[in-house]
């Protein structure tokens, strides 16, 4: 159930970078939702495309630096991304 969820809000957000393709808040949302997915390679790429964007966002480095730390495993990717969720929603 919670893939299904986190594959339409990528899909809602690959759509939101296309209409906002300088937007670092949206493409960090995105790799955040990527590394939920376990999709190492492509969160990587989309969160050093955010920082590239806007170099002091702290929370794309942040995740940036999750996902380096998870190398090539996937579970601990999306285990970080649970952390992150988890805190998100906390905050609100």
């Amino acid at each position: 159930m919670a893939q299904e969820h986190f594959s339409q809000a990528r899909n809602a957000l690959e759509r939101a970078t296309l209409l906002a393709p300088n937007d670092a808040e949206t493409h960090s949302d995105l790799g955040l939702v990527l590394m939920a997915q376990g999709q190492i390679l492509e969160a990587k790429h989309t969160l050093r495309r955010a920082i590239h964007q806007q170099p002091d966002f702290a929370e794309a480095h942040y995740r940036l630096e999750r996902v380096l730390a998870a190398r090539n495993d996937a579970q601990h990717l999306m285990q970080s991304a649970q952390e992150i969720l988890h805190t998100l929603f906390r905050r609100e």
